[in-house]
């Protein structure tokens, strides 16, 4: 029969395995009731003389992270590391380690550890009524898991007769970086709060953790803070009154642009036997023939100058090079721009391709007399086709043939290109927020056996 021997020095109690006669020390002062073997495994009962067996010898398949022993201070409170159980869920596909801490004034505490995330627990004196509300101290939280809870493995003191197998059925509530959980067991109900701790503040507890246990951690604890909330609401706030200024700005240059048609005309591409170089007929080229406009006015002051460029084309294209010069030669621009459109009938049905409408847009243009000089380029079997007649459109405009050319000028036009710009840069810094908060939601909601991210996300500073 093993002695139970007491150190006069700290009043830690020692006692031999039963199994492998290792000497375990005994640090609860006389309020443990169960005992793991760190050397075989061997659960005993240390409120029995003889120290009963409660779980015979198995190999051990973990190792505390922090020893047996060891003494931290948390919240300014000392706590002596006791015990350890080493935990999984009913179907071993996810495993915890859970520490039993003790001081004798204060009484036991918990830390438990699963993927490198660390929560100091604190056992509460009742059990509040949150399975029904969600509710715990007038804070909403919300249902995270439902399972069993497994023991795996006991090493040094338990304040209950546990034994291994033993399995008690838990729900876990969250609020980061606090939780509640609730263990279920056939004799009674008990509850605990949970707070995330960072391993910092572990090791101004406990000293320097071993870093080849403190890996990358490939999950996002249940309690873990989520720092990509911080000031979320303040950047959507900001985002959302530049925004309104944005608004109201582009809704200024609305009403106060000129918006003014200053040129309306139509044009054939090439005449018949029309020679475009010397020795050269259109029906040979793809080169048409010049076009310069009627010259008309820009007034009042320097704006931008839109180009719209017409031409009904079937299955074909129409490039051109189009120059906006003043007639006094002091301002001078040019842009190019290519016409095209394509349809047919595939297996899908119905395809098309282009649109027989495009539009350019020169900046900054001073006031002043203009003229436009369109150099335009085409397939030359374009050229074969008689001049068409003016047509309408399904959206009842003008249209014409594809030999022929509508052009359409107008100064200072209203765009909301600037705007979309403007946008989306502002968009940038409020969405990346949103995004990685997200992510970060959706990482933690992964690990639970209920609902989803999209059920669970919130923000907020």
């Amino acid at each position: 029969m093993s002695e139970i021997t007491e150190n006069k020095t700290d009043g830690v109690k020692q006692v031999s395995c039963p199994s492998c006669s290792s000497p375990l020390d005994i640090r609860s002062l006389g309020r443990g009731s169960t005992l793991g073997c760190a050397y075989c495994g061997t659960v005993i009962d240390i409120e029995t003389p003889e120290l009963k067996i409660i779980s015979e010898a198995k190999k051990l398949v973990s190792k505390p992270k922090i020893e047996i022993g060891k003494k931290g201070k948390i919240s300014g409170i000392t706590f002596q590391i006791i015990g350890y159980i080493y935990r999984t869920d009913n179907n071993r596909e996810y495993f915890w380690s859970e520490y039993l801490l003790f001081n004798p004034y204060h009484g036991y505490r918990w830390l438990s550890e699963y993927d490198n995330h660390w929560q100091f627990v604190t056992p509460l004196p009742y059990v509040p009524d949150i399975y029904t509300t969600n509710s715990y101290n007038n804070e909403k939280y919300k249902k995270f898991s439902e399972g069993y809870s497994v023991i795996v493995e006991v090493i040094g003191e338990l304040y209950w007769q546990a034994k291994i197998g033993d399995s008690v059925k838990t729900l876990d509530f969250i609020l980061p970086p606090k939780a509640v959980g609730l263990e279920v067991s056939t004799v009674e109900i008990s509850a605990s709060e949970y707070r995330y701790m960072p391993i910092e503040e572990l090791e101004e507890a406990f000293g320097e953790i071993k870093k080849s246990f403190f890996n990358y951690s490939r999950s996002v604890s249940p309690t873990q803070v989520n720092l990509h909330k911080n000031g979320l609401w303040s950047e959507v706030a900001i985002f959302g009154i530049l925004l309104t200024v944005l608004f109201i700005f582009q809704f200024y240059i609305g009403i106060t642009a000129l918006n003014k048609r200053v040129l309306n005309e139509t044009f054939d591409l090439v005449k018949t036997n029309e020679v475009v170089s010397p020795g050269v007929t259109a029906t040979d080229s793809a080169a048409a023939r010049m076009i310069i406009t009627s010259p008309f006015q820009l007034v009042n002051k320097v704006s931008n100058f839109e180009v719209l460029i017409e031409s009904q084309l079937e299955n074909s294209w129409l490039y051109t090079d189009v120059t906006l010069a003043s007639t006094d030669g002091s301002f001078i621009d040019e842009q190019s721009v290519e016409v095209s459109y394509y349809h047919g009938y595939d297996s899908d049905g119905r395809w098309t391709e282009g649109s027989t409408v495009r539009t350019l847009l020169f900046s900054s243009v001073p006031p002043g007399e203009y003229k436009l000089r369109i150099e335009p380029e085409m397939p030359k079997e374009e050229f074969s086709k008689a001049p068409g007649a003016w047509n309408v459109s399904a959206n009842n405009k003008k249209i014409i043939s594809p030999n022929k050319i509508h052009i359409i000028a107008k100064q200072d036009v209203p765009y909301w290109t600037n705007f979309a710009v403007a946008f989306f840069a502002l968009l940038i810094f409020p969405a990346i927020k949103i995004f990685r908060c997200a992510s970060f939601e959706n990482q933690r909601w992964q690990e639970s056996n209920l609902g989803s991210v999209l059920d669970n996300f919130t923000t907020g500073d």
